[in-house]
């Protein structure tokens, strides 16, 4: 069931809550005047009246079955000068690649590149060696992609840190092997990266943001993006790696991450692709019902981006690992910070407050505009207990800074209970989220006992705390006695 409402705040438009497929929140038309606070305040929307029918567990990528095909011969060895690249059985290296030397690591960037359309190269190993000028080994780096498929160059990015930084790397050594090819039977990669961005960095590393749409009815988890630099004459001066959480089907999220460069750069490329954690949930079907009674997100002091959410589940399971991506925007639609954030467990009919991690906004950008999404999660069965036993008894601002929140709470259930989460969202007088953190402890907390846990809470500088609320869960590794 979807739920729709809008709510013009400031020249700010809230989009639909819940569309399709997707457990989504946005916020303003990017074509808005900017503005120097996004404040957005919904009224709690209607709980949805039907339960999910189909268990959303999410499935393995499930591997090509087809027998066995005939394995090409390997190449020659592929050098440059100090760059050198051992036999690939069949993959092409291209020419453009390149080592640097930073005042930590060594950075190292190739592409790799399948030229047979009927094959996936699957479980690519590679491994860099640094050497010295008389032939010694200083470091090396080993790293294994899952699938390399045709028609598309795989970036390969790594920085590897040196053990002695007083040493002069004279050249890398690349040494590639595979593990099987398979026939396609369908699988290939849909991932579309979009929109990638470069913004400079005035003192600190450059950042690098972008974004990722997925044509695929299907979501997909856990999926790594690569990025290279290049200056104006399509030389690569730096690059690197992010992750993002998912990615929902027929939509796009967006990504955002420092990286160090070594020269002028002019123009960024990125690649996104599976990783070995990465699930698929198959259509439309698993997504469970949530709702959202709250969620506000604002431009703190310096910069950064802070708020959060509070999520429902309206369904009458437990759900675990319930996920949270938000992509902030500027009015030219261009992604100026990206963070995530997680509820360990969401019982029925509870709720629980999220304050993501969000990336810092580039210095020169404007954000106007925001959208989330939200991953419900895994059904549990069989959990120890149905229903939350954790009440929160008080919550408390303390710190020389006023940023921790004490929370006091009360095991009603009848065992003791270790391995709990705690979150915290603080609102400020106009009774808006500005601002949150969470928490994990391991100390057990004995039937009907009563415990205490600081959470360190990150909001708007220039906000006042008002009020707090806290919610304390066991989670799935939860230990009951």
């Amino acid at each position: 069931m979807s739920k729709k409402q809008y709510l013009m705040i400031a020249l700010f438009v809230i989009f639909p809550l819940v569309l399709g497929l997707a457990c989504r929140g946005s916020s303003p038309d990017p074509t808005a005047t900017p503005t120097e606070e996004i404040a957005v305040v919904v009224e709690p929307t209607e709980a949805p009246t039907e339960a999910p029918v189909e268990d959303p567990t999410p499935e393995p990528l499930e591997e090509p079955t087809e027998a066995p095909v005939e394995e090409p011969a390997e190449d020659p060895v592929q050098d440059t000068d100090n760059f050198q690249i051992g036999d690939v059985g069949g993959l092409i290296v291209q020419e453009n690649r390149q080592w640097i030397q930073g005042d930590y690591s060594v950075f190292v960037a190739f592409f790799i590149e399948n030229p047979d359309d009927e094959l996936i190269y699957k479980d690519v190993s590679y491994e860099i060696t640094l050497y010295g000028s008389d032939g010694s080994e200083l470091d090396t780096y080993y790293e294994s992609i899952r699938w390399v498929f045709p028609d598309a160059p795989t970036a390969v990015v790594a920085d590897v840190y040196l053990a002695d930084e007083s040493v002069e790397v004279d050249y890398v050594s690349v040494t590639m092997s595979y593990g099987e090819l398979i026939a396609p039977e369908g699988l290939y990669n849909p991932f579309v990266v979009d929109y990638v961005d470069h913004w400079p960095g005035d003192f600190f590393m450059d950042r690098a943001t972008g974004s990722i749409t997925n044509p695929e009815d299907d979501t997909y988890t856990d999926i790594r993006v690569s990025f290279i630099a290049y200056d104006d004459m399509g030389g690569i001066v730096g690059g690197g790696y992010t992750f993002v959480d998912f990615i929902p089907g027929n939509d796009t999220i967006g990504f955002s991450t420092l990286f160090d460069t070594y020269g002028d750069v002019a123009s960024i490329e990125a690649f996104a692709n599976f990783t070995y954690n990465t699930l698929i949930y198959s259509g439309t079907a698993f997504w469970s019902e949530l709702s959202y009674p709250d969620f506000h997100f604002i431009r703190g002091e310096f910069g950064d981006m802070v708020g959060g959410a509070l999520i429902r589940n309206e369904t009458d399971t437990i759900l675990r690992n319930t996920k949270l991506h938000i992509t902030f925007y500027d009015a030219a639609g261009r992604v100026t910070a990206a963070g995530s954030g997680s509820s360990d467990m969401l019982f029925p009919g509870d709720t629980v407050g999220i304050s993501p991690w969000v990336s810092s906004e580039p210095e020169g950008a404007t954000t106007t505009d925001y959208e989330f999404f939200v991953l419900p999660g895994d059904v549990v069965d069989d959990f120890e207990v149905d229903a939350n036993p954790f009440v929160v008894n008080s919550t408390e601002i303390i710190g020389a800074y006023d940023d921790q929140v004490a929370v006091t709470f009360t095991n009603n259930y009848s065992k003791a209970i270790s391995d709990v989460s705690v979150y915290v969202l603080v609102f400020n007088a106009e009774g808006l989220i500005i601002g949150g953190g969470n928490t994990w402890t391991s100390e057990s907390v004995p039937a009907g006992g009563i415990n205490e846990v600081e959470v360190y809470v990150y909001y708007a500088a220039d906000e006042t705390v008002d009020s707090i609320e806290a919610w304390v869960t066991p989670w799935y590794w939860s230990s009951f006695e």
